[in-house]
């Protein structure tokens, strides 16, 4: 913290003015990054905001990920679901090679603290977690992949969500009440596709199966394979396996994979022993659920190995809602069954518009 401290301080960093409002350094941000920091309105001891830097890039990877993580919150700033903070400044400094930008600061919880005072949470506390998830990925995988998605970087507001007068459509999304940060490991895969002087989205496509970075226990199988053509192709699949490595944790206080490292996880992958680990754990699951046929092919559908098979972001969060808020468990298992295999258009219309239930 010193060393970086003094390095603002003759940078003349330690004070950043944001329109007619000016803040200083409060404290360093650890889990963050090593160079995230609070800083604290000079009027104001309430008024905070989150201020990332980049000093001294090794590479042009580095700063192009780190401007092309500015550019991703000032695209979501602009969608009408709030699922990230808000940019409100992003620059350079005059002669130094340092780069930073500042997002409003999130009031919150992250979901890491909130399984943390849970201890035991009962199924109606887990589904509530994993539907949050769901649906704000959902909303985020229509453009970025965000390649590190776990609880230390997902904030739930003190606001709670109003499902009971939305409903979940292969085209509207529900405001889960859900903040997602920390976008540095973050790709928007379809970039790729197009010229882009001085951005640098194809060297960025060169490194991205090359540099494993993040939290690994997160990342999908095909992070050793192709990432970039299974997200194009099936956006949100990396966020899928997420939420099913989480769901799982939640619902058997256990990790599904016990790895302790990165070399551990490509040699299960490899060897395919990863398959018969995640079908035996299933198992376990169907009895905690006793064996209630809609969870237990969701979290499937979340955890299969094959990102072409994995269940969406956008069926999974509809299928949750159809499960706590519709009376989709009420019907048959055949019903039940040509629902979830139709993608959630069986019969032809949405439930909620056909008399179904």
């Amino acid at each position: 913290m010193n060393k970086n401290k003094n390095l603002l301080y003759k940078a003349k960093l330690l004070k950043i003015r944001i329109h007619d409002k000016v803040f200083k350094l409060k404290e360093s941000l650890s889990g963050n990054g090593a160079l995230s920091f609070r800083y604290t309105n000079i009027k104001d001891t309430q008024d905070n905001i989150f201020v990332k830097f980049l000093i001294s890039p090794r590479n042009d990877i580095e700063l192009y990920k780190f401007n092309m993580e500015s550019k991703f919150l000032e695209y979501e700033s602009m969608k009408p679901v709030k699922i990230s903070p808000t940019l409100l400044k992003q620059g350079k400094h005059k002669t130094l090679p340092i780069y930073y930008y500042a997002t409003e600061w999130i009031k919150g919880k992250t979901l890491k603290s909130i399984i943390t005072d849970l201890d035991t949470p009962s199924l109606d506390d887990i589904l509530e977690i994993i539907h949050r998830c769901t649906s704000s990925a959902a909303y985020m995988a229509t453009f970025i992949s965000h390649r590190d998605f776990h609880p230390g970087n997902i904030i739930f507001l003190d606001e709670e969500p109003n499902w009971a007068n939305q409903v979940h459509t292969q085209r509207d999304f529900v405001d889960a009440k859900v903040i997602i940060t920390d976008f540095g490991n973050a790709i928007m895969p379809m970039a790729f596709g197009y010229e882009d002087r001085g951005v640098g989205n194809y060297d960025i496509y060169q490194n991205v199966n090359r540099r494993i970075e993040g939290s690994f226990r997160s990342l999908p199988p095909e992070i050793f394979l192709n990432p970039i053509d299974t997200v194009s192709y099936n956006p949100g699949s990396a966020e899928a396996w997420a939420i099913g490595i989480l769901f799982y944790k939640l619902l058997m206080n256990e990790d599904i994979l016990n790895i302790q490292s990165i070399s551990e996880y490509f040699n299960l992958i490899c060897t395919n022993e990863i398959e018969s680990i995640i079908k035996d754990k299933l198992n376990d699951v169907h009895q905690k659920l006793d064996n209630n046929y809609i969870l237990i092919r969701v979290i499937e559908g979340l955890l299969k190995i094959k990102a072409s098979q994995r269940m969406s972001l956008g069926v999974t969060a509809g299928l949750l809602w159809d499960y706590r808020f519709g009376n989709l468990n009420d019907e048959s298992h055949e019903f039940q069954k040509k629902y979830i295999n139709a993608g959630r258009n069986y019969p032809p219309m949405r439930p909620d518009e056909y008399d179904c239930y």
